[in-house]
């Protein structure tokens, strides 16, 4: 008997004729076929799930192998390669990857072909469409609103706001936000698609969604404060023309909002109507050297003299000064004089008109400098509305407590008219006369509150340089200073305007800030007071052990 010898193609014929064999032999073998089973019409597939592709195979040899395609069911012809090399098991199990990666971009319905020998046997389609649904994107924003300050984060990550405040997560996926306020704040509640007033609060996101998150001041009033750790200058520093700029203590840690520069009036107008104002550019362009660090200009101060030629001038009405260093008596004009008011607001325009070069070079009017945040200008004649060196205001020639009244908002409208944008504040004491009830200092205090209440005129803040904290030896507690007797005038006001305090001295200088750091007198201010604003000593600015402290009371004043 002969051997038959078949080409392959030969044995999925009819009759299969033998080579090189005299021998005929009739033979009926059927060719290889394949089958899909799934995917074969409507289902979903989930991107990143894991799938099914499941084929029956029948005749096929040992040597053939099987590779399954995808195509978009409205272009079959573009179908890409998701196995090759396939056994005949019948069984793949697929990670679902997004369509777009092979380009299909235009439609979200597929087709799996499954073929034997890279389709050059056999094929088969799925007999209908399959759906693969991507992750939808969807964005979540997160807002922050309400008179106080705080921070929103979720878990996943991606939302921390403050900084980040928009975030695109996976469709479906479950959010939680949390909000925490800061010190001196509340969360008072959620809005848009988050409801409640409690925290932390969970959302799906199957869409994109928006949460406002609301947190208000312990502190009643809602208005704008300066804000931030301010450094005091000292008499030293660069010379120019002869004159200290008074910039050796200019810093620019992270912690330090700006630079609290103290001059006199006498320095700029040194006769009538004769202004220089170079100072005032060269501390500028220090300031933007370091970052654009904020500029608090203080010229009302007790020892800001007017220049000599208003107390000069013929029929100003003055006072006798005397130097308790020196002990020389000079002459100065009492705050009600007209001349003296005249004088005072030539002064201010032409200081608020005065050209200073920006970061970018460019010429801009003091009142609109971005590094000026706030100016004080005090009481003209006599600085700060206290007694000074024993002599009390009620004893100044020609006072009346409505003289006095009209001079300190007279002072104030000089400021605030010339510099709108800017912070003002004015040194406040419980200053007295003759008549108790009411009070001077509550008299001046409510006459200030009335004219500057943010509505007609721009809010006036007050101002006391003796902020202090130390530890009572026998009982162990904290005592803050000023005490809310002392400094009536400004706790009574803390609801309706700003506070803003420097520090009494260098820290640990006297038994008033014994055993304590300037924390815990920022501490008692802003907690007893509302107040955002501190003037320190550079020492205690310099101090390493305080600048984690001081950050985290930065963080709370500025956000």
């Amino acid at each position: 008997m002969g051997i038959l010898l078949y080409t392959q193609s030969d044995l999925y014929s009819a009759y299969a004729v033998p080579l090189r064999n005299k021998i005929m032999v009739a033979a009926t073998v059927a060719p290889p076929s394949i089958t899909l089973g799934s995917p074969n019409g409507r289902e979903i597939w989930p991107v990143n799930s894991t799938q099914k592709i499941q084929w029956q195979t029948e005749n096929l040899a040992t040597t053939e192998t099987i590779s399954l395609y995808l195509a978009p069911n409205n272009n079959l012809s573009a179908a890409v390669v998701l196995a090759q090399n396939l056994s005949k098991n019948g069984l793949y199990r697929y990670t679902v990857q997004d369509p777009s990666i092979y380009g299909f971009v235009d439609t979200d319905f597929f087709k799996v072909k499954v073929c034997i020998n890279s389709c050059s046997t056999a094929e088969d389609w799925s007999d209908k469409p399959f759906m693969i649904r991507g992750i939808v994107p969807s964005t979540l924003t997160v807002i922050k609103a309400g008179t106080g300050t705080g921070s929103v984060t979720s878990n996943p990550t991606g939302i921390a706001c403050g900084v980040t405040c928009t975030f695109t997560y996976n469709g479906g996926e479950s959010i939680t936000l949390t909000a925490i306020p800061y010190a001196g704040s509340i969360l008072t509640g959620w809005s848009g698609d988050c409801v409640g007033t409690t925290s932390p609060v969970t959302i799906t996101m199957d869409a994109d969604k928006s949460c406002t998150a609301t947190f208000d001041l312990i502190f009643s009033g809602a208005f704008a404060k300066p804000r931030g750790i301010y450094v005091l200058d000292s008499k030293g520093g660069t010379l120019i023309n002869g004159v200290s700029l008074r910039d050796n203590n200019i810093r620019d840690y992270s912690f330090v909002s700006g630079y609290t520069w103290r001059q006199v009036w006498s320095t700029f107008e040194t006769s009538e109507g004769v202004y220089d104002f170079s100072l005032i550019d060269a501390i500028i362009a220090k300031l933007i050297e370091k970052g654009g660090k904020k500029l608090t200009l203080l010229i009302g101060n007790a020892a800001s003299e007017e220049p000599a030629y208003i107390a000069a001038h013929t029929g100003v009405t003055t006072r006798d000064v005397v130097d308790t260093k020196t002990g020389l008596t000079t002459q100065r004009a009492v705050p009600w004089d007209p001349y003296l008011q005249e004088r005072l607001v030539a002064f201010t325009e032409a200081l608020a008109n005065h050209p200073v070069l920006d970061a970018n070079g460019t010429l801009i009017p003091l009142r609109d400098h971005p590094i000026l945040d706030q100016v004080d200008l005090g009481l003209a004649g006599l600085g700060r509305i206290r007694k000074e060196d024993g002599i009390a205001i009620s004893s100044l020639p020609g006072y009346t407590r409505q003289n006095l009244i009209d001079a300190v908002l007279f002072n104030l409208h000089a400021a605030t008219d010339n510099f709108p944008k800017k912070f003002t504040s004015i040194g406040l004491w419980n200053v007295t006369d003759e008549t108790t009830d009411p009070a001077l200092w509550d008299d001046i205090r409510l006459a200030i509150l009335g004219e500057f209440d943010g509505v007609k005129n721009p809010r006036v803040g007050f101002f006391q340089e003796n902020l202090a904290a130390s530890i009572d030896p026998d009982t162990g507690e904290l005592i803050g200073t000023p005490s809310t007797e002392f400094a009536a005038p400004l706790y009574l006001s803390k609801d309706q305007t700003f506070i803003v305090f420097q520090a009494l001295e260098t820290w640990g200088a006297s038994d008033k800030t014994a055993n304590t750091t300037p924390s815990d007198g920022i501490n008692y201010g802003y907690t007893t007071y509302g107040s955002l604003y501190y003037e320190l000593y550079v020492n205690d600015v310099d101090d390493p052990t305080m600048a984690s402290s001081y950050q985290t009371w930065q963080d709370t004043f500025t956000k």
